[in-house]
């Protein structure tokens, strides 16, 4: 497979874990723009990979949404864990948290997602539905941005506490990484080790009791 087909390949894959039908416009990064650059197509998206010659190219898991009069327009329908390598003192540990990730995800949310080797670290992807914001149900509503907040419970809570602590996910940053892209801080070509089930998991309702202790303890 020659790159151009790899990175079409990449980009495919990733966008089929976004909800349709709106998928663009939406943001992009890579190593040449230096910052986010909102594209209104999958072409316009690879036109900008290629430019930058495959060199950190990432999508935003949330599309560019307008703000209509302070209507949140967000669901909280995509989770991003970051596990690091740098933050275990041995491959043994690292791995054994990927696992164990792995095993919460299945157990809490009865699904499997996609994972990929950045080069410094493990990406796990996870579509789920969440039919509104949370912003628009009431007992969430006493809270501060309680959608964007499940972003960051799930990445915590479904790692034990063990993704890396500087990733902090929201929806203008949850930038995601194209297989066959490179990293340039590990000069290393993104890679899949596991595609997900194509399961769009549902919020059970413990895993949304536990948000909402933790949003109850953090307000305390």
């Amino acid at each position: 497979m020659n790159h151009y087909s790899e990175i079409i390949s990449g980009l495919d894959f990733i966008l089929s874990h976004l909800e349709k039908p709106i998928l663009f416009p939406r943001a992009i990064m890579t190593k040449k723009l230096g910052y986010q650059k909102i594209v209104y197509s999958k072409e316009e998206a690879l036109e900008y990979f290629l430019d930058s010659e495959l060199v950190d190219c990432r999508i935003n898991a949330y599309p560019n949404f307008t703000e209509y009069k302070d209507v949140p327009r967000y669901k909280p329908e995509f989770l991003f864990i970051d596990i690091d390598r740098n933050n275990f003192k041995t491959e043994g540990k690292f791995e054994l948290t990927l696992y164990n990730t792995l095993k919460n995800i299945k157990e809490k949310l009865q699904t499997a997602p996609t994972v990929l080797f950045t080069g410094g670290g493990y990406h796990i992807y996870q579509p789920v539905d969440c039919p509104t914001a949370l912003e628009n149900i009431t007992e969430f509503s006493k809270f501060d941005k309680p959608s964007e907040q499940l972003l960051r419970f799930a990445k915590d809570f479904l790692s034990n506490g063990k993704a890396d602590k500087q990733n902090n996910p929201s929806f203008r940053s949850c930038l995601l990484r194209i297989p066959g892209s490179i990293n340039s801080k590990y000069n290393t070509k993104v890679k899949i080790i596991k595609k997900w089930n194509g399961v769009r998991a549902p919020i059970t309702r413990d895993f949304i009791e536990e948000f909402r202790t933790y949003l109850i303890q953090k307000k305390i």
